[in-house]
């Protein structure tokens, strides 16, 4: 019996292997050399949205950031959403944006990601985060949004709600 089950699993991991192996084959036989490779799939939300992936203890004084706002229809005259939705629609919208950045967390994704679904007016923005003593904001921004940037580690994302929507914020490395 124990053979069976020994058996049964190589050939499994052959099926696998082979499945593995003709993908690459197919993407270097039907892939132009000068064609840009197809984006990464879009992740689906699945499960909860955990705020402590990247979220760091204290505050640090200064923070490079860039977003993804993502709004609601009523929500604010000066941020119109790209569609259409519902509060609870950019909710989820922006949890997905956020399970799609963490599964493949690089720039070219985030950049990727902002290029067609920010809302803000100019989508690729950086904005500096300051703050001083205590932890308290000197720069001017929305302080949920300047107390998100400088609580999350570089290259790590977490989203915050504003009078403007939601905004997924990355902190540049």
């Amino acid at each position: 019996m124990a053979k069976r089950k020994q058996a049964n699993s190589s050939i499994i991991g052959v099926v696998l292997a082979a499945a593995v192996l003709g993908g690459i084959v197919g993407t270097v036989i039907f892939h132009n050399a000068g064609d840009p490779l197809p984006p990464p799939p879009k992740i689906e939300y699945t499960g909860e949205y955990d705020d402590a992936w990247g979220r760091l203890p204290t505050p640090v004084n200064e923070a490079k950031v860039t977003h993804i706002l993502i709004s609601w229809t009523g929500k604010n005259a000066s941020s119109k959403p790209k569609e259409p939705r519902s509060q609870e629609e950019a909710k989820k919208l922006v949890e997905q944006l956020w399970h799609q950045y963490r599964n493949n967390p690089t720039a070219e994704n985030w950049r990727a990601m902002q290029a067609e679904h920010n809302e803000d007016g100019a989508p690729h923005t950086v904005y500096d985060c300051k703050g001083g003593p205590g932890g308290r904001n000197t720069d001017g921004l929305d302080p949920a949004f300047s107390t998100c940037g400088r609580t999350t580690e570089p290259g790590k994302a977490r989203y915050i709600e504003s009078a403007f929507g939601y905004h997924l914020i990355r902190r540049e490395p």
